[in-house]
């Protein structure tokens, strides 16, 4: 059969054909939102260290200093004690941006429950209140403590980091009221508060200094998608465009990545293939997989600059199968694949940089959006006798990266 002389060929219809590349598609994101979900768990609230009615008074330690009417509670009959008082923490979601990092990160906030606190109502002198006083910002000092200290702690929960540090603030406690006699020696109290004054200085919670305390792991993950244009150097095809998904990791400097790419185009030039013939001006389905390596060569503050090399394949879609080859109506266009290799570079433009201190289970994370331009040269050859097809590929999209930071 002279393929020349075929009339009235029958045209898929082309939701068909683009159902089998969104399949691809569809499957290639699932993968790579997979590895994500795994390599970086969930995000959890932090324990709170007891449980109260959220129906009872409370006052927040950075509201104000302690009045004698915060303590609504009657003294318990049991208690040797001339105070006490019920203190109990909250977790708090915090962003903070700073010099153009945003910082995400969790601590408490201190409250002194008024209706389960009490004081003796005799000797009610200045002194006791300041020692009330005292107890309330040490109990805040602790909250920052497990705030700091925890990105550090192997193996602890934030609650169970709270109950070592709770146990030694029970202990302090209980210093305190010796050597105050209770609040009633004001000279030590005084001495106490000044102390405890200069330590909630240097427990100030700071995002920069746990980072700063953090050892990079140098590893990331790393998705991307991008707008792209293939541009072949031949006779037989004219330039695609399309789209890509991708990701991958970065070890250090090293970087390895993978994208499926989908593009649309024509034929410029007919083709008799082994199983059917294409003709100029058939639209031309096109894409590839493909694997790459590279080495970022520089990594500033805004850019990243890593060259690559790839290896993959492609393929070619379009025309009609013969008579003899056609299975159904679905299933009557050709197929052309080809092996593929070439090298390039990544240009990462960044534009937003993010510190997650959301205690998943990896701990921090830092994590990196950037606008990313990769032009990259490619060799093909192609089946069918098209032979080797060269080609220059250029991809602009957006591009994210989060690195984990050891605890």
């Amino acid at each position: 059969m002279n393929p020349t002389k075929i009339t009235g060929r029958i045209r898929v219809k082309e939701e068909v054909i683009m159902k089998k590349h969104i399949i691809l598609f569809v499957v290639s994101i699932l993968c790579i939102s997979t590895v994500r979900a795994q390599w970086f768990g969930f995000n959890r609230v932090p324990d709170v260290p007891n449980t109260v009615d959220y129906r009872l008074g409370k006052v927040k330690w950075t509201d104000r200093k302690l009045r004698w009417d915060d303590f609504r509670a009657s003294k318990n009959p049991n208690s040797n004690q001339a105070s006490f008082l019920h203190l109990y923490a909250q977790p708090v979601l915090k962003k903070k941006k700073i010099d153009g990092v945003n910082y995400k990160y969790y601590c408490y906030e201190s409250y002194l429950i008024q209706d389960d606190s009490w004081v003796e109502n005799k000797d009610l002198i200045d002194s006791r209140l300041k020692h009330c006083q005292n107890q309330f910002d040490l109990w805040e000092a602790l909250t920052r403590r497990v705030a700091m200290d925890f990105p550090f702690c192997d193996g602890l929960t934030m609650g169970q980091l709270f109950d070592r540090y709770q146990r030694e603030f029970d202990k302090q406690i209980d210093q305190m009221n010796t050597v105050t006699d209770q609040g009633r020696k004001s000279e030590t109290v005084d001495s106490i508060s000044n102390v405890l004054a200069k330590e909630l200085v240097e427990n100030e919670v700071d995002p920069v200094e746990i980072v700063d305390r953090c050892k990079s792991r140098g590893k990331a993950v790393v998705l991307d998608a991008a707008i792209l244009t293939h541009i072949p150097f031949s006779d037989y095809m004219g330039a695609s465009f399309g789209g890509s998904f991708g990701g991958g990791f970065n070890v250090g400097k090293n970087v390895f990545t993978m994208d499926l790419a989908m593009e649309l185009g024509e034929f410029h030039k007919d083709i008799r293939a082994k199983k059917g013939y294409i003709e100029k001006g058939d639209r031309m389905y096109s894409g590839g997989i493909n694997v790459y390596y590279g080495r970022t060569m520089c990594s500033k503050k805004t850019l990243e600059v890593t060259p690559v090399v790839g290896i993959g394949m492609r393929f070619l879609d379009g025309g009609e199968k013969y008579e003899e080859y056609r299975k159904s109506k679905g299933d009557n266009r050709i197929e052309i694949l080809g092996f593929s290799a070439g090298a390039g570079v990544m240009f990462d433009f960044i534009y937003r940089r993010t510190i997650n201190m959301m205690y998943n289970f990896y701990g921090v994370v830092r994590n990196e959006r950037s606008v990313r331009l990769k032009p990259y040269f490619s060799l093909t050859r192609y089946s069918n006798g098209l032979g080797w097809v060269p080609a220059l590929n250029i991809g602009v999209g957006i591009n994210g990266k989060e690195y984990r930071l050891k605890r």
